[in-house]
């Protein structure tokens, strides 16, 4: 096990908070993310639009947490795909995303999805931008309290 962020409580108790190759992790995800939504709202096409509103139909299909991951990631890759950067795919392509999820959790990611494809569908790069950092931000913070 490698560094960690402890919260320490005035009782002298304290508990683990993150692991800091968890939380490099992270934040290296949240830039990549990010920067490929901001390309795919500047360069996708009607194509990746296509491609993306089915990965998103194919998250409100899924049945088990299984489809959902691979449909999280699916839906991830094709907004790499609309950025029209390999690179960029490459990386979220490499994301291990798996984690448990409930169905609230799941009906909160479809509604973040959502609004992640209309910032990229209507080609606003700074909503795409903080439309992901919305959706991963809420994503760290539920992963957590299912941890704990």
């Amino acid at each position: 096990m490698g560094s960690v962020i402890l919260r320490v409580y005035a009782n002298n108790t304290w508990t683990i908070m993150f692991e800091i190759d968890e939380l490099a992790a992270f934040e290296y995800r949240l830039v990549i993310e990010m920067a490929a939504a901001a390309l795919a709202a500047q360069r996708r096409s009607v194509r990746d639009l296509e491609r993306m509103a089915r990965k998103l139909d194919d998250l409100l299909g899924a049945q088990i947490s299984t489809e959902f991951e691979r449909s999280d990631l699916n839906f991830r890759e094709a907004m790499g795909v609309a950025s029209g950067n390999r690179y960029l795919l490459d990386a979220i392509s490499s994301f291990n995303t798996q984690h448990a999820s409930t169905t609230i959790e799941t009906q909160q990611h479809i509604i973040e999805y959502q609004a992640i494809y209309q910032a990229i569908s209507s080609s606003d790069i700074e909503f795409a931008r903080a439309a992901v950092h919305q959706q991963l931000i809420k994503w760290h913070n539920r992963s957590k309290d299912l941890s704990q």
